[in-house]
């Protein structure tokens, strides 16, 4: 029987290893010191509300001890008010294990900066240690400095390896629970370990399932994992079973009874209506962006898949190709403002690369490397372009601003801002409150608001007739290179 996946090896020279320690170290310096400056990157309005229920959790924490861990199964969001506002998105994990960094201090920059350091960690170790285990099952032999290689040299995957959103954990914690599944053999608890790191990832972003595509598809394509496919295929379907409870009947029932200004819809499974959303014109569109500018290092994708052709590598190409029209199908129209829906697909890439890379030889296997040198370099560019936009070159520190109105505004007072979507001085004050946009002295007057003492925050003036049913109040401002914000204070 001819197989279809012919062994890959790829030798790592010393050379290779520190071309790779020093690229990707220095991504790894650069990453760090952008989110020692601000929360940055892709996405900045998600990443608020993570950030904000991990405050949450923590206020949570701190008055109910332990208690509060009710809020992986009932998570509430910063900007909910006077209300129990509930998040029935993603399943809060992040949130929570973010949730205890932000305990160690008042000061939200220490919450993020620990969180943010945790997600990159994470990713580190699963690239060194796992990935290499994995491409194994796959017929290619890569070290762990190569695994660095491979996953920070596409922007889809590095994009999310040090902001604070759910996905920066989700792919990872799937190819952990992937691995797992893989060397379990006959250790029970190493199975039983897989289906629950893979449930717990696809809980946190169920957009990362297509990597379980990974796993099924070596049943099919290689003999000795055949030898266990019931086994493997047993372990995919038990780690559906929570992540579908989740979004199918908790999110559900959750919505029958939340309250409060920002309650995310549940999700809904159609993909075929997903993909007439965005249309033939707009699949394409995708595919060619993603292929050069996401899953693979910058403006080569293309090469990669005419490479892989042309080295008998046919099947990875066109299983690339189905991912991403899968990813398209369970988010679609979504998928053109946010790169991070096709996370799931990178399994594929990841893998094609690896094959392409083992499958070279001299000149062309010089260039393959140099493709994800490059693609690294890309993701260094980006980081060194948001932190010097976000600092304007280390002028300013948004923290600054928080750390002010902390010492200005008492514990006991309850926060009002003006804040749009973005709760963004509630995260830098680094407590909970109430959003009220233009209306902030409105809300004041209601009646449940009137046994709190309240801090009105806003970044225009506020209004002469400003009297809150004249409850005694005063004006202070609060003002760094970052912002000006006045505060009035009612007693």
């Amino acid at each position: 029987m001819m197989k279809i996946l012919v062994p890959r090896k790829i030798a790592t020279t010393p050379g290779m290893k520190w071309l790779t320690g020093i690229f990707v170290g220095f991504f790894v310096l650069t990453a760090i010191a952008r989110f020692w400056i601000h929360p940055s990157g892709s996405h900045i309005h998600r990443q608020s509300d993570t950030i904000g229920m991990s405050i949450a959790f923590s206020e949570q924490f701190r008055q109910r001890g332990f208690a509060a861990l009710d809020f992986l199964l009932y998570p509430r969001i910063l900007q909910r008010g006077l209300w129990d506002g509930i998040n029935a998105s993603e399943f809060p994990l992040l949130n929570v294990l973010g949730g205890f960094g932000f305990l160690l201090s008042s000061d939200p920059w220490v919450g993020v900066f620990l969180t943010s350091l945790l997600i990159l960690i994470f990713n580190l170790w699963v690239a060194y240690r796992c990935l290499p285990q994995f491409l194994r099952a796959w017929k290619v032999e890569v070290s762990g400095s190569l695994g660095l290689l491979l996953w920070f040299s596409g922007a889809t995957l590095a994009g999310q390896t040090h902001i604070m959103m759910p996905e920066g954990i989700a792919f990872p914690l799937v190819m952990l629970g992937v691995v797992e599944i893989l060397v379990s053999q006959e250790s029970l608890l190493r199975w039983g370990l897989g289906i629950l790191y893979c449930s717990l990832g696809m809980a946190v972003k169920p957009t990362v399932s297509l990597v379980l595509g990974g796993l099924v598809m070596l049943v099919l394509l290689d003999e000795v994992s055949r030898s266990y496919g019931k086994r493997i295929c047993t372990a995919c379907l038990l780690s559906l079973v929570f992540p579908t409870w989740w979004y199918g009947m908790h999110a559900k029932s959750i919505l029958g009874f939340a309250q409060g200004p920002q309650i995310f819809a549940r999700a809904v499974f159609d993909p075929i209506q997903r993909l007439r959303e965005v249309g033939i014109y707009g699949i394409f569109s995708l595919l060619k962006r993603e292929l050069c500018q996401g899953q693979f290092p910058m403006f080569v994708g293309c090469s990669f898949f005419l490479m892989g052709l042309v080295l008998g590598e046919w099947i990875l190409v066109i299983l690339d190709l189905l991912s991403l029209l899968a990813a398209i199908s369970l988010d679609g129209e979504h998928a053109f403002q946010h790169a991070y829906y096709f996370l799931g697909a990178c399994v594929f890439s990841l893998i094609l690369m690896a094959r392409v890379l083992g499958a070279t030889e001299k000149y062309l296997k010089n260039f393959v490397i140099l493709c994800l040198v490059g693609g690294v370099l890309f993701q260094i560019r980006g980081n060194l372009w948001s932190l010097s936009r976000d600092s304007k070159y280390w002028k300013i520190d948004h923290w600054e601003m928080g750390a002010r109105a902390r010492k200005l505004i008492e514990v006991s007072y309850h926060p009002i801002t003006d804040d749009l979507d973005y709760p963004k001085k509630l995260l830098f004050l680094g407590r909970t409150g109430t959003i009220a946009h233009q209306s902030a002295y409105e809300v004041c007057q209601q009646e449940q608001y009137a046994r709190y003492p309240l801090a009105i925050m806003t970044s225009d003036p506020p209004p002469r007739d400003a009297s809150c049913k004249g409850r005694l109040h005063e004006f202070r401002t609060i003002e760094t290179s970052f912002e000006k914000w006045y505060v009035t204070l009612v007693k």
